[in-house]
């Protein structure tokens, strides 16, 4: 838990409880922690001075109390980090072989199906069983590339793929909450591939700028511009290309809690706890407008399509 409270510059990053939970989840490489014992750690570490709580809204974060704690921890950890990492290759590796394994057992029983599929169409003059098999190997395919791709570094097209597969799935997924159609192993089987793929794809870019956590977040529809709000007061906007800000909105007196995009991408709404909700010029980052309403926080927005 204290390496996961620094980082590789040597700083001491803010996480909640649960941001926590999460990474070391996802460190350990186990589906759920021990909650009292993770609760416990926690604890101490923050009882014994190690470790400080900062109150804040939604959740309180904890952070290492100095910097030089932040450098030594790290540098010793590694190692022991860096062996987890390996065995977890490893691991992966042989998961792959499994796939693979399994992939080739698939192929013949998808033959095997066919020849059944075949038959039985003839007998009845229904078509649903080879949909069905159609179906659940085209989920399984997809599956089994998305990691393959996630596996051997190509972690774009692993993106790409598991996107496209969750939407698929997502459109058809009322329909196929029958079993009679897609059954539970070759979901969840699919579910675990796009979630893999989320969790050990690495970060393309990280941008830097806000002095305090990002509260709301928002892609132009053009897709070039992303639009960060923060509980520093400040809203951003940056060049998705480059990573570079184009624009520094300051002009709210309490932290931005929510902001959206016109669809023309010519128009930013912010709003704030303060209740008060501001329109901006994109190009030349001007406010517009100011929307007072009746002080309570303002959590979310949106545009009309016109």
């Amino acid at each position: 838990m204290l390496y996961l409270l620094t980082d590789e510059q040597g700083t001491r990053p803010l996480k909640t409880a649960a941001e926590l939970a999460a990474e070391l989840k996802i460190l350990t490489d186990q589906a759920k922690i021990d909650t009292g014992a993770f609760a416990l750690v926690l604890k101490i570490l923050t009882k014994s001075g190690l470790v400080v709580q900062v109150p804040e809204t939604p959740a309180d974060r904890y952070q290492l109390v100095h910097d030089y704690l932040a450098v030594f921890i790290h540098s010793s950890l590694q190692p022991a980090m860096d062996q987890v990492l390996q065995e977890r290759q490893k691991r992966i590796e042989a998961e792959r072989k499994q796939r693979e394994a399994e992939h080739k057992q698939l192929q013949r029983t998808r033959l095997a199906a066919i020849v059944v599929g075949a038959l039985f169409c003839i007998a009845s003059g229904a078509s649903f069983y080879a949909y069905k098999n159609q179906v659940k190997h085209r989920f399984f395919d997809e599956s089994w590339e998305m990691e393959n791709y996630l596996s051997n570094g190509l972690e774009k097209e692993a993106i790409a793929q598991a996107v496209r597969t969750g939407r698929r799935l997502q459109q058809v997924f009322p329909f196929l909450l029958d079993d009679f159609l897609l059954d539970e192993y070759i979901r969840t089987r699919t579910l675990s591939s796009i979630r893999k793929v989320i969790y050990e794809a690495k970060v393309q870019e990280i941008l830097l700028g806000h002095s305090a956590p990002v509260s709301s977040l928002a892609f132009s529809p053009d897709g070039q511009t992303l639009a960060t709000a923060s509980k520093d007061k400040v809203v951003k906007l940056w060049n998705i290309k480059d990573g570079e800000t184009l624009q520094t909105l300051e002009g709210q007196s309490a932290p931005v809690s929510s902001l959206a995009l016109s669809p023309d991408s010519q128009t930013l709404a912010t709003a704030s706890v303060d209740g008060t909700v501001k329109l901006w010029n994109i190009e030349d980052g001007e406010a517009l407008q100011t929307l007072q309403g009746r002080g309570d926080p303002v959590r979310s927005l949106a545009f009309s399509p016109d």
